[in-house]
């Protein structure tokens, strides 16, 4: 550690805590508990620790691109059971396979990407159990041998990278993934520059659907922490609560109340009301769904497992209904993008205070975004883009204060863009409204996206000055794009750090 290029806060006997505020640099905390590790890029030498796996409070990104680690990778990793947005390990000099217990990491949605390593070994058909991957899958460039599994085939909602070039693997591609090639649209490399046709003997082990046994962790010390850095335990954590961060709203404007879901009645099920669930937010799952499938003509979706079966009837804990996943009896999240649905997105859907991911990209969605999704101050991943709403942009979104994760492009909406989205300031990665007709001035507040890594904005009909505040927006490292508005032409100097870093300016 005490190589590395910034350690800010690391092991100072006066802040021991990196929670709630100890001010760690590449710690991100929620509340009390640490909810991102960031430390691509910072010199780190050594081996991965094993106990790395207790940080099971990390809930958004596990990230070490571009340093010096070596050994092999913890299969430990697995126990990160929360992390939903991006696992990045590559150009580092991992060796050994690719833990199989990685296939744990169900809620991960946005980036697996191990590249540029020394892994060997065959590709774990475990893999294929991270069926939400939507955007990175990428373990080229290492030593890979044997078979591509047909498993990996089940990531089928993947669409901007898939990538397993530059390996030893076999010359035959499964079919299933195969499949995948058509709806990946920015790189799929399976492969090119393989070795085809060695290592083919022995085939992957076969997919498990049931969960990988995980190694146990060497014992650690469990006693307060010491004053002396060199003698610092590692607590054992608790039973880690999901954490919505604590976000400061002083400095900006006080927030309109947001409705009470509409006086509709919600559709009432066929069973009694004695055996639904007993808490608010799973005794509404089945009304309010019922609302979006009969909203929406569900009975043309073009996959609607078990939706509105009354052998049944409720979608938690295990009721199977296609594209929801449950903790519990609570609904944590909704996937129905590309389901040829039209119609109007209930306001009922504020009801589902537990959801933490909702894509419902590439339908026929119409009409206003209900301001009632402000209530859903849990959600982390909010994909509205390629639909047709219309109106303006709810002010309310900005209560929304767990968002990761906000995409709202390539619809037909209207209006400001609200300055309380300034306040959705653990944005961590994309900022996405291009493609609408928004119309007024960017506001200042949006420099407040301090952890976002893209923001973009085109193709809109924005008017007046760059606020020089975009230039806090220092995360930003993939795309930063206001063109095609009708924004004055004087680019603040406090922008000009962001060009250079920034791929697509």
């Amino acid at each position: 550690g005490s190589s590395w290029s910034t350690k800010t806060n690391w092991m100072n006997n006066a802040n021991t805590n990196p929670c709630p505020s100890g001010g760690w640099y590449g710690v991100t905390c929620f509340s009390t508990e640490i909810g991102q590790l960031d430390l691509r890029g910072n010199n780190l030498e050594g081996t991965l620790p094993s106990q790395m796996g207790l940080l099971q409070s990390i809930s958004t990104t596990f990230w070490f691109k571009t340093n010096a680690i070596s050994g092999s990778l913890p299969s430990q990793l697995g126990l990160l059971t929360l992390i939903t947005a991006r696992v990045v390990l590559s150009e580092n000099s991992f060796i050994g396979s690719i833990p199989s217990e990685l296939g744990e990491l169900a809620l991960l949605t946005s980036v697996l990407a191990l590249q540029a390593n020394s892994f060997s070994g065959s590709i774990a058909s475990q893999l294929g159990k991270l069926t939400k991957m939507l955007s990175f899958f990428q373990l080229h460039d290492n030593r890979l041998t044997g078979s591509i599994p047909s498993e990996l085939g089940m990531l089928t909602i993947i669409s901007r990278t898939f990538k397993l070039s530059t390996n030893n693997l076999c010359e035959d591609i499964p079919s299933e993934v195969s499949a995948l090639s058509s709806q990946v649209t920015t790189n799929w490399e399976v492969s090119l520059e393989n070795d085809l046709g060695s290592a083919c003997a022995t085939p992957n082990p076969s997919f498990a659907p049931s969960q990988t046994t995980i190694p146990s962790l060497s014992p650690i010390p469990t006693s307060p922490p010491s004053t002396s850095p060199t003698s610092v335990p590692i607590p054992i954590p608790t039973l880690i609560p999901t954490i919505s961060p604590s976000v400061a709203i002083a400095s900006f404007p006080t927030m309109v109340p947001i409705p009470s879901p509409s006086t509709v009645p919600l559709p009432s099920p066929t069973k009694s009301p004695t055996q639904l669930p007993t808490t608010q937010s799973s005794t509404y799952n089945w009304a309010v769904l019922s609302k979006l499938y009969t909203s929406t003509a569900g009975s043309s979706w073009a996959t609607k497992t078990n939706w509105m079966n009354n052998a049944n009837i409720n979608p938690c804990p295990s009721g199977g209904w296609s594209g929801i996943t449950c903790s519990s009896s609570n609904l944590v999240s909704i996937i129905i993008q590309s389901q040829n649905i039209q119609g109007s997105l209930p306001s009922q859907f504020g009801l589902l205070n537990k959801l933490t991911l909702f894509y419902c990209h590439r339908n026929t969605f119409t009409g206003m975004i209900p301001s009632q999704l402000g209530q859903l101050t849990e959600m982390r991943h909010l994909w509205l883009l390629t639909n047709r709403f219309s109106s303006s942009l709810p002010s309310e979104l900005g209560q929304m204060t767990s968002l990761l994760r906000g995409y709202y492009s390539k619809n037909s909406l209207t209006g400001t863009l609200p300055s309380q989205f300034g306040l959705l300031s653990v944005i961590d990665a994309d900022f996405v409204l291009d493609y609408n007709s928004l119309s007024g001035s960017i506001a200042s507040e949006l420099g407040q996206l301090t952890l976002c890594t893209e923001f973009t904005i085109i193709e809109n009909q924005l008017r007046g000055s760059i606020p020089s505040q975009l230039g806090k927006l220092s995360s930003v490292v993939s795309r930063f794009k206001l063109a095609t508005n009708d924004l004055c032409d004087d680019i603040p100097s406090q922008l000009s750090i962001l060009s250079s870093q920034v791929t697509d300016w």
